[in-house]
């Protein structure tokens, strides 16, 4: 019973996090020999089923959110998604990445912010 209840806790957590506006966390790498991972900070959900009831808004306001906090902490904030993802309402989907890409950009030509691809972290220095 008590695992019952965990798991239907951690899909009523995991239901408020994808609908309200929570900020996503920054991450940090972890190297395994040659390997480095970078976990997500946020997934691009896809928009069907259910999820089509996540509005765009909420969605930016994450990603905005998430970038900030990573910003402040000089953590790193790895959006993520599958190209699966823009099957379902691709204008909102499209949309939203392109406004997220922009922001970035406004960011960086700011000097506020560093784009960094995956690879870079693999060849840094420890």
């Amino acid at each position: 019973m008590a695992r019952g209840v965990g798991r239907m806790a951690g899909r009523a957590a995991n239901f408020a996090d994808k609908f309200l506006p929570i900020p996503p966390s920054p991450v940090t790498t972890a190297k395994y020999g040659a390997l480095v991972n970078i976990p997500g900070s946020m997934l691009l959900l896809g928009r069907n089923g259910v999820r089509r009831f996540v509005l765009p808004t909420v969605s930016r306001a994450k990603l905005r959110m998430g970038l900030a906090r990573a910003q402040r902490t000089g953590g790193i904030f790895h959006l993520w998604f599958h190209p699966s993802n823009f099957y379902y309402q691709r204008h909102d989907q499209f949309a939203t990445l392109a406004w997220f890409l922009d922001h970035a950009a406004s960011e960086v030509g700011r000097g506020r912010l560093e784009v960094r691809t995956m690879g870079s972290y693999a060849h840094e220095r420890e």
